[in-house]
């Protein structure tokens, strides 16, 4: 799965499509191929860590992002942990939806 380049996209939203996390890799490595993208919406999928690492790997190039929505996957501390991280060098996001996973404590502490 690849982005063509579109550089007027502003919100993606693949709710509910069974994205595995290779879709999201393959998703995240895509994003500078939407460089004004404002808002990625993956809720209710099926991707775990892997996915959201590869997201991590990719927020600070992904310099209009404001919104990214992940809710109700299996994503656990790890993944959350890599996206706070992560979110320390793309302050420009503004929203984080992590709702439904499995972040527990440990998770929600780092963000």
């Amino acid at each position: 799965m690849a982005l063509v380049t579109l550089p007027m996209l502003r919100a993606l939203t693949l709710s509910d499509c069974s994205l595995s996390n290779d879709a999201v890799g393959a998703i995240a490595v895509a994003l500078h191929n939407a460089p004004q993208l404002e808002t990625l919406v993956l809720s209710s999928n099926r991707f775990g860590d892997d996915g959201a690492l590869a997201l991590a790997a990719v927020l600070e190039g992904a310099v209009c992002l404001r919104g990214l929505f992940l809710a109700n996957n299996r994503v656990t501390a790890r993944g959350a942990q890599a996206l706070a991280a992560a979110l320390v060098k793309a302050a420009r996001v503004q929203t984080l939806d992590l709702g439904d996973n499995r972040i527990g404590s440990e998770g929600a502490s780092a963000i």
